[in-house]
């Protein structure tokens, strides 16, 4: 008979693409994911993956199989999550799927207190550029700039406003003023995925005559750039009050405000545990993310 914890199993090593990544996800030695795996390809009497030195990739009839048993993966683990910590109890794990700076502003402003609030509450967090797929339960909350049109519930938290930044250092190394595309200046500027943000256009926008030092697909490491005199950047302004050294030297009005949302799974509005955490993350979030003249101080 088909054993459906395997289906969990052949999920992680789909969404992983290697044994030893699944393994590592789900907390279990290798071989025992390659023993689940092969227990359900014999169930089921088709193979599922091709195994090779690089991974694991999926045959036509793993992508048929996968694709039909998403949803049903997705509600066992929630099904799992929801009978660990039952409604009214604020136990168990939550799992947040946030930028790398938002898990900085988490880790230094709500959790520890979060911790000591909860103490048989554990986090999880998941810091990544990419949006969590919250329906396959790769985590109970996430952070987003865009509103989720999927069925998932919303909540905004605030706007974030953009300002270029540079250090002092820099400043006094590059007294130059802003010229028309910054001509003369050093700038460091996102690259990969976040090449196409706003960030990103308005450097190629306004930075057409500076010298590109530096790029990152990390806005934190952009910030801890800014920060160490390498270079200008136009910066979300959450993200520059991470790094002191990092001096507001022009507002960027041009640049739209984007809203920002906290992120679940409607089946997850019934949980303790992740409306205490959701709680907590949206009063800090709504304060972080405050317009200057409505912050205290």
């Amino acid at each position: 008979m088909l054993d459906w914890n395997d289906l969990r199993y052949a999920h992680a090593v789909a969404g992983a693409g290697s044994l030893i990544a699944a393994a590592r996800a789900l907390g279990v030695h290798q071989t025992t994911v390659g023993r689940r795996l092969d227990a359900l390809e014999g169930a089921l009497g088709v193979r599922l993956f091709v195994r090779a030195v690089t991974g694991m990739t999926m045959t036509p009839d793993g992508a048929r199989v996968l694709s039909s048993i998403d949803a049903l993966t997705a509600s066992l683990t929630r099904f799992e999550q929801g009978a660990r910590g039952a409604p009214g109890s604020v136990r168990g794990l939550v799992r947040i799927a946030i930028t790398e700076t938002g898990a900085r502003n988490l880790v230094e402003g709500v959790l520890g207190a979060l911790l000591v609030t909860y103490p048989d509450l554990s986090l999880e967090i998941v810091p990544s550029n990419s949006a969590a797929d919250l329906a396959r339960g790769e985590a109970d909350l996430a952070m987003r700039l865009v509103k989720p049109d999927d069925g998932l519930v919303a909540k905004r938290l605030g706007h974030v406003t953009y300002g270029l930044y540079a250090s002092d250092r820099y400043c006094a190394r590059n007294p130059l003023p802003l010229r028309e595309g910054l001509a003369g200046h050093d700038v460091v500027a996102p690259s990969r995925e976040l090449a196409g943000g706003p960030e990103a256009r308005w450097l190629q926008a306004h930075a057409s005559q500076a010298r590109c030092r530096l790029q990152a697909s990390s806005l934190a490491t952009l910030a801890q750039a800014v920060a160490a005199g390498l270079g200008v950047c136009a910066l979300p302004v959450s993200v520059a009050d991470t790094c002191p050294e990092a001096r507001l030297i022009r507002a960027l009005p041009e640049i739209p405000p984007r809203p920002v949302w906290l992120v679940m799974h409607p089946e997850m509005r019934g949980i303790a545990r992740v409306r205490a955490v959701a709680a907590a993350i949206t009063a800090e979030m709504r304060l972080r993310l405050a317009p200057r003249s409505s912050r205290a101080g």
